[in-house]
């Protein structure tokens, strides 16, 4: 069998609605910029642009990893640094283990794209991470997609194109509320399939 049996499982057990994912692109943040990334950098760099999270690279190459239905599986890592730079602890949610929630949402804030590499989470209890004043944390994931496919086996959402990646953050250990709508989100990056 391939390197996690139960992705292949996994996936299968997503299947959330009926439809066909369609051959289409996450549309550019920018509606009439160009598509054109910025330059990328070096590892997680805590000064770049001024978000608190951070994405390692501005573009990555999804790589097919198993046949799925009529397509493929794809995978990309992705190293991500979230810094507080606040003067009050932050908590990231996690699902009870020692990695964030994230979701993969298209950079353009339109509600009607969905990521084909978004990931469904059903959390009993969870829990949060703390980081404090002035401090950092990097994780690194291994994200894969499609995570959800129709009655027919075609992928849901979309898997190219301009994406953020987002996390749950909270001002403290009840709160509800992130402390604004941007510290858990990313720069902006683009997500291309292998050739």
């Amino acid at each position: 069998m391939g390197k996690r049996p139960w992705s292949r499982a996994c996936v299968l057990c997503t299947v959330l609605t009926v439809g066909c994912g369609e051959a289409m692109q996450a549309p550019h943040p920018d509606p009439g910029g160009q598509d054109e990334l910025p330059t990328a950098f070096e590892g997680p760099d805590p000064g770049r642009r001024g978000e608190a999270l951070q994405t390692d690279t501005l573009e990555y190459e999804a790589r097919r990893v198993a046949p799925l239905g009529p397509g493929w599986e794809y995978e990309f890592e992705v190293a991500a640094r979230f810094t507080n730079a606040g003067p009050d602890s932050l908590f990231v949610q996690t699902c009870g283990g020692a990695s964030p929630i994230y979701g993969v949402v298209p950079a353009s804030g339109d509600d009607d794209v969905e990521s084909a590499f978004d990931p469904a989470w059903a959390c009993a209890g969870g829990g949060l991470l703390a980081v404090a004043p002035g401090a950092a944390r990097v994780d690194t994931f291994t994200i894969t997609g499609p995570t959800a496919l129709s009655i027919t086996f075609e992928p849901l959402g979309v898997f190219e194109g301009w994406w953020r990646l987002v996390y749950d953050v909270r001002r403290d250990r009840d709160d509800v509320l992130a402390p604004s709508d941007s510290v858990g989100v990313s720069n902006v990056f683009a997500i291309h399939l292998e050739p």
